[in-house]
């Protein structure tokens, strides 16, 4: 992917602010919304409260745009903790391609018709509101989201063919056959191998 010249990393951040301000949407905190005779509590983009949509809302509005950067903040979110126990694959292991999948997918739900139904139907805004942060989302999704993940794939890659490589090259060292380097009654060079870390073998050793 190629980046747009003069594109900024952090125009979705800038943008998007500027677009909540517009529309008296806080940027920096949760928001009490209307939803039918309820009273929920979401994100600045109508995410739910602890949910990870929420936490990839704030990450982005707080200019965190990166997928290592997300995936970081993410790792350590303790408010998100059940939600991201159904990207795991056992209880000790992150399943990082699911949750990567999950990130994807809420940036792609930026960038579509339907959510400008969702947006301005939980906030009760002009549609040109939620028009404008799709049209900054695709933006950004093209110029910093598919370069960033395109990288960070293959950064984890790389990581996986360290780990593989370097588990071979330690199986594949054995020790090292040493000859006893003492000489055998009739004076010729012993063909024992050597006891330890020693130069004798294990005669030679308790002869000594």
């Amino acid at each position: 992917m190629l980046q747009t010249t003069g594109y900024n990393p952090n125009f979705f951040t800038t943008k998007l602010r500027a677009i909540l301000d517009g529309a008296n949407i806080s940027p920096d905190s949760v928001i009490k919304v209307k939803s039918g005779d309820r009273v929920r509590i979401v994100s600045p983009l109508g995410h739910a409260q602890g949910s990870m949509a929420a936490a990839i809302d704030f990450c982005i509005l707080r200019g965190i745009t990166d997928p290592a950067s997300i995936i970081k903040e993410l790792d350590n979110d303790p408010t998100i903790a059940e939600q991201r126990k159904k990207f795991l694959k056992t209880k000790d292991e992150i399943n990082t391609t699911d949750l990567l999948a999950k990130i994807d997918g809420h940036f792609q739900y930026y960038c579509r018709k339907n959510f400008d139904s969702f947006f301005t139907r939980t906030f009760q805004t002009n549609p040109a509101v939620v028009r404008s942060i799709r049209k900054a989302a695709m933006a950004y999704r093209e110029n910093t989201w598919k370069p960033g993940l395109k990288k960070y794939k293959m950064a984890l890659e790389q990581a996986c063919i360290n780990v593989a490589n370097e588990i071979t090259t330690t199986e594949d060292i054995a020790p090292e056959k040493r000859v006893c380097s003492a000489l055998t009654k009739a004076g010729l060079p012993c063909k024992s191998l050597v006891q330890g870390h020693g130069d004798t073998c294990r005669v030679h050793t308790i002869k000594e």
